[in-house]
Formats: structure tokens, sequence, C-alpha cells
């Protein structure tokens, strides 16, 4: 009779369900080419001068939720796996596995902020957890994210976009990747348009989740949505418009267009 590492027969074993759908296991050649990726990406991201950053993968659920930009209720989002400490540990805290590397580097660098020098060039590659539902989910539940910041204290120049945009094209070249494109956006330009259709910056959270699905859809089904949710056809077609913009030319000739040049970086961004 085979037993399996733990003991346990393998009759046993089969009593119970013990798949894991949607948390990717690897073999131990995947792993060493998954590693060997992510090492090549990390360093050239460093040979343009950022520097590997790792936040605890376990977050207070406040600190998930602050400020709500991620959610409609203000509540922890469905997606979140929430974290249960034994009664031995106990500390009151609620605690959840964080969905993303944003809102965690977020809190780091509150947190750090004395010991650090800014603007500070940071990334990140490590594993985030979403509670998806499987088979439907888009996406594995367990997977690596990436982010790449320059995290500064006041105003910083769009200069710093380029460097990001310049750190994605040296890391993909650096793994064989080619023929990618990099797209840019910047709220500040929503914000400008928006006001120029003397639309207030307030409704734009709707308008950034319609937006936000503009790459897996047709521009025309964007559009659709933007009308069906409140938003003027003209205003939705300007909005299409931008989205859909090829290169930064294009963008620039319709802000200029509705008088938006003038206006977006003299407005600030409010999610």
């Amino acid at each position: 009779m085979s037993t399996t590492a733990s003991g346990r027969d393998d009759a046993s074993v089969r009593q119970f369900d013990i798949s894991m759908p949607g948390f990717p296991e690897s073999l131990p050649a995947d792993v060493m080419f998954e590693q060997d990726i992510i090492r090549t990406i990390g360093k050239g991201f460093e040979a343009r001068g950022f520097r590997p950053l790792d936040s605890a993968c376990i977050q207070r659920q406040e600190v998930l939720v602050a400020g709500g930009a991620q959610y409609l209720d203000g509540g922890i989002p469905e997606f979140a796996f929430t974290v249960q400490e034994p009664p031995e540990s106990y500390t009151g805290a609620n605690f959840a596995l964080r969905y993303d590397l944003t809102v965690p580097v977020s809190r780091f660098i509150a947190e750090h902020s004395g010991k650090l020098s800014f603007p500070l060039h940071v990334y990140q590659i490590n594993k985030v957890w979403r509670a998806e539902q499987m088979p439907t989910a888009t996406h594995w539940r367990e997977f690596y994210q990436c982010d790449v910041d320059v995290i500064g204290q006041g105003e910083l120049s769009l200069l710093y976009d380029a460097e990001i945009a310049n750190a994605l094209v040296g890391a993909f070249r650096n793994i064989g990747v080619d023929g990618f494109t990099v797209r840019i956006s910047n709220r500040k330009v929503l914000a400008a348009l928006l006001d120029s259709h003397d639309v207030r910056v307030h409704r734009a959270r709707a308008i950034v989740q319609i937006l936000d699905k503009g790459n897996r859809q047709p521009v025309e089904e964007t559009v659709i949505q933007l009308v069906a949710s409140g938003i003027p056809e003209h205003v939705a077609a300007d909005l299409g418009r931008l989205v859909s913009s090829p290169t930064l030319s294009d963008a620039r000739d319709l802000l200029k267009l509705r008088g938006a040049d003038a206006r977006w970086a003299s407005r600030s961004w409010t999610p």
C-alpha cells in the first residue's frame, strides 16, 4: 500500500476533496523558469534606478479599505480573503490578505517615511490573493502582481511617468518580449476633459469603472455603457475617443479641441 508524504494511505486521502482551485502549484522546472523571469525583470528595473520593496501579505482590513477607492459600499471587498488569528495570539485586529500591492506599499511608506529618501523609486513583484469565483474568474485566486512606482512628497513632475515607461520597456526587452505597447493614463487628463464639459469630477468614480474595461471591449460598447450611466452622449463620445487614442498626440488634439489642455495641469484629482 502506498502512502502520502503525511503518512496517510492514498485510499483515505481520496475520501476528501484536496484540490485547490485558483491556487496554482508548480513543478520544480516551472518554478525555476518563473523565478528566472522575475529576477530578470527585477534586474531591468534596478538598472534604471528602481529598488525592490517588500510589504506584508497580511494587512489590517481598515488599511485595505482606506479611502474607499476600490469599493462602492465602503466595506472590505468581496474578493479579499479575511484572516483569523488563533485565540492564543488574538490582538483584536481584523486582518485580510492583500488583494493588490498598491495599498500595502502606501501604508509601508507612511510608516517608514522617516527612513526613506524622496522621490523614492521602488518596485514590487509579489503574490496577491483575491477570492474570485472559480472557474469564471479572469485570473487565479493567487497570482503575481508587479508594481513600479515613483513616490514623492508633494507634487511630482510628469517626467517620472517617462521613467516608469522606460523601466517597463527595458524589463520586457530583457526577457525577450518585443512588439508591445505601453499605455499611459493620468486621471488629471480625465478630470480636465470632464470639466470642459461641465461634468463634475465627483461623478468620475463611476466613469472610471466603465473606462477601465475599455481595453477589453469595443469602444462603441464603452460609449453605450457611459450613456446608460447618465453621461450625455457627446461627453461619452469624447471619453471613448480619449481612451481609444492610439498616441499622445491624438489625445492632445482632443484636449485642445475642447479647451481642456490648459485646465488639466492646474486641477487636482480626488478619487
